[in-house]
């Protein structure tokens, strides 16, 4: 049974949102909040959840400030982030802090259902807009997290795990952790894929 958390303080918004996904996935539990203490009460009465989607800002906060605290509460708790200001940097900001994905909300019903169903099965999502282009249709490099472009560059120019990790000073471990969150982010199966997608984006040359 698929169980969801959704806090966000645009209440019209959130009912909306929360009859789409019951429509969507039926059987699903939707449990809602609109501040961030019924965000923690939420977890600690209520978890597990599948995901939990956030509002970017809720009443007087940033809400990344808090992702945190609800790791302390539910340590693998995952978290996608709504928002309507989906500017590149705020979705590097969001993804360079451990979120899963960033769903915009001027997003259509069926692409935001989309996206949830991308992260469900273990994926990152990044919205595919426009305004997350360079100008010239290919996307903008400040959505891939600074460390995992590094990486992915690296990788790109031939450089194996083992010299991946002795130039960026990591663990050869930790760049197996990094292109495993690149493969989830680009969707790709393999590394080979995986720098084929990011040509093809004009994240590399």
């Amino acid at each position: 049974m698929l169980k969801l958390l959704i806090a966000d303080d645009h209440l019209l918004f959130m009912e909306g949102l929360a009859l789409v996904l019951r429509d969507r996935f039926l059987g699903s539990v939707i449990h809602q909040a609109s501040h961030l203490r019924e965000v923690k009460q939420q977890l600690q009465d209520n978890a597990p959840f599948d995901l939990l989607l956030l509002d970017r800002t809720m009443p007087g906060v940033d809400s990344l400030q808090h992702l945190q605290a609800f790791w302390d509460i539910v340590p693998d708790l995952r978290i996608a982030v709504i928002s309507a200001a989906d500017a590149p940097h705020y979705i590097q900001e969001a993804l360079g802090l451990g979120v899963v994905g960033f769903i915009s909300k001027a997003s259509p019903p069926d692409v935001m259902v989309e996206a949830i169903q991308h992260i469900l099965r273990g994926g990152i999502y990044i919205p595919a807009s426009p305004s997350h282009t360079n100008g010239s249709g290919t996307v903008d490099k400040a959505l891939l997290p600074p460390r995992l472009l590094e990486v992915l560059t690296l990788a790109t120019n031939g450089y194996s795990n083992k010299q991946i990790a002795a130039m960026l000073a990591i663990t050869e471990g930790t760049v197996k952790q990094h292109f495993h969150a690149i493969l989830k982010t680009l969707d790709a199966y393999n590394r080979t894929q995986a720098i084929q997608k990011a040509r093809l984006l004009g994240l590399v040359s």
